[in-house]
Parts: structure tokens; sequence; C-alpha cells
């Protein structure tokens, strides 16, 4: 039995009581799910080809800036989450996000507990979440970086390269080439974080 099993939704985003039992089923098998924190569709990308190959569930985080959580100057932008996820459920029955987190912390006792309060209506189920955000961050450059030294050659020019002067080099400087290979190191490191969380072939 997998994940998988447990679920109503088989595939894509869960929303309510999937997302409750799957933290259920990390507790029972005694796995944790990586919280990546995707700033592009190509991180998108990457995380979720490492969730494919390793048959895994991820939690995908998006934020304000890249920010891992909600401080009080970002709280407009909550508000607006909170209004986009509303509308949303009034159309589907079902949540757009999972969760929402604010972090007051930096602001007085009182006005952060009143003001989260406001917030929250219900105390989340406890779940060990790892934030991967440094680790990926570095894992997505290397491959960038990898490519520009390993190809710096090419990428001195749009034409002319150690092949010959008139020699083109858009196969080497296009966005998607260097692009792609942040994602495969990304993805590397993700596989690898499924494995160290015990995620991998949970589904």
């Amino acid at each position: 039995m997998g994940a998988i099993d447990v679920l109503s939704r088989k595939t894509g985003v869960i929303v309510g009581d999937d997302v409750y039992k799957l933290f259920k089923y990390c507790q029972e098998k005694n796995f944790a799910i990586p919280a990546i924190n995707v700033t592009s569709s190509s991180t998108v990308v990457a995380s979720l080809e490492a969730a494919r190959d390793a048959k895994s569930p991820v939690i995908l985080q998006v934020s304000q800036g890249g920010a891992d959580h909600c401080a009080k100057k970002l709280l407009p932008w909550l508000d607006g989450m909170l209004d986009a996820d509303e509308s949303y459920f009034k159309l589907h029955g079902e949540p757009l996000f999972s969760s929402h987190m604010i972090d007051l912390s930096e602001e007085e006792k009182e006005w952060n507990i009143n003001t989260t309060a406001k917030y929250s209506e219900a105390i989340s189920y406890g779940i060990v979440k790892v934030n991967l955000d440094t680790d990926l961050q570095w894992a997505y450059l290397t491959g960038v970086r990898d490519h520009v030294l390993t190809k710096k050659d090419y990428l001195a020019s749009q034409v002319g390269n150690p092949e010959g002067e008139g020699k083109p080099n858009k196969k080497y400087y296009d966005p998607r080439v260097w692009v792609r290979e942040g994602e495969k190191t990304m993805t590397a490191r993700v596989k690898e974080a499924l494995e160290d969380f015990n995620t991998a072939s949970q589904l």
C-alpha cells in the first residue's frame, strides 16, 4: 500500500481531507515531505520531475519575493491570496491552497497573537515539513554555472567558437539550454532529499 491508496484524488494537487490523510500517512510511515519554495516555472518543473521519478509527494510553496513566510508588510498579499482562495472554493468546492504561513515574530507579542488569531481558523495538524530552499537554490545554480564554465568559449560571442569563426553559438546561449541544466541539477538534489526523508516510493 502507498500514499495514493489513502487519497480520494490519485494525481495532481490534493486539498482538504486528502491533505490531512496524507499527513497522517506520513506520520504512520515515518517520512517527511520536502517543502520546495518554487520561484519560477523552471523550479516547478525540476521539483515535479524529481517527485515523478521518485514516486514521491512534494509540497510546492509559493511566496512573495521568495521568502518562505508572510511577515507584517506582506499581510495585504496574504489577504489577496485568501480572497482568491475563497473565490476558488465557491466555484469548485475545494480550496486553492492547502495552507498559509504567517510569521509575525518580529512584532509585539500581543499584536502578533491577535493578528494571527484573525487569520487562523484552526491549528494545523502536526507534521515535519522540511524546507530545502537554500540547498535547492544552490543546486539550480550549479547546473547553470557548470554550463557557463564548460561552454565559456561558446558563450563569448553570438558567432565564432573553437569549431570555427563562422560557427553560431545559439545552441549554447539559448536560455532553454542553460535553464534546463539548472533544472537537471535541482531535480537531482530534490531526489536526494526524497531519499533522505524516506519519501521516495511512498506513492
